[in-house]
């Protein structure tokens, strides 16, 4: 499977977790797995746009602005 072929199998997987939340009156906010696979994909689009540069850990998280 390709990045691609995974980014976009977890943006589905996001945007139907997403919608059920509203169906099973989930707090959206207070989801941890939305959450986690909402950052997962946004790392994985950075590695994907940087594929040929070496970046520490650090700045992946702090460019994709997600707290430690």
């Amino acid at each position: 499977m390709k990045s691609n072929e995974i980014i976009k199998e977890l943006e589905n997987i996001h945007s139907e977790r997403f919608l059920a939340s509203f169906h099973d009156d989930t707090n959206i906010i207070d989801s941890p797995d939305l959450k986690a696979l909402g950052r997962s994909i946004k790392i994985l689009r950075y590695l994907k746009a940087h594929k040929n540069e070496t970046i520490s850990v650090a700045k992946i998280l702090s460019d994709c602005k997600i707290e430690v």
